[in-house]
């Protein structure tokens, strides 16, 4: 399991890398993006977050790239994900604290290959038809032709 993104937003990374869970990168430097050829190298992304005073909206585009990528996510519940992945996705982070999410990480662990795994690569495959250049361009001729109303 990766991380990629700023690091003081990831709850719990020292427990989780020392327990050997996941691997954490920094991604939020715009003149390092040495981060990006390590995306592919996972089957599951971790993309819980410490949500931040000055957060407001907030997209799901970690789940974005996971899907991207042909990864799962593991996520809290929170209503860009819901909106993404559908209510039933097996692999949210329900209960945010560090046992939580070392149940939830142990879940997906076990449960690699099984039905509930399908059903996380079938929503992340969804997901990753609704942002693939076909969709954004029919989506942008949509819009402009309203536009053009």
């Amino acid at each position: 399991m990766g991380y990629f993104g700023a690091l003081y937003n990831a709850p719990f990374m020292e427990a989780l890398a020392a327990a050997g869970l996941c691997d954490f990168h920094k991604a939020d430097d715009p003149a390092d993006t040495d981060w990006m050829a390590r995306l592919p190298g996972y089957t599951c992304h971790y993309a819980a977050r410490s949500w931040q005073s000055f957060d407001g909206f907030k997209p799901f585009t970690k789940g974005i790239i996971a899907a991207r990528c042909g990864a799962i996510v593991l996520v809290d519940r929170n209503p860009e994900a819901v909106t993404a992945l559908g209510t039933d996705y097996p692999f949210y982070i329900d209960d945010p604290s560090l046992a939580g999410i070392r149940t939830t990480v142990e879940r997906a662990r076990s449960g690699f290959g099984s039905t509930s795994w399908e059903t996380a690569r079938g929503a992340m495959r969804r997901l990753a038809a609704s942002v693939s250049e076909d969709a954004v361009a029919a989506a942008i001729l949509s819009l402009s032709r309203h536009a053009g109303r």
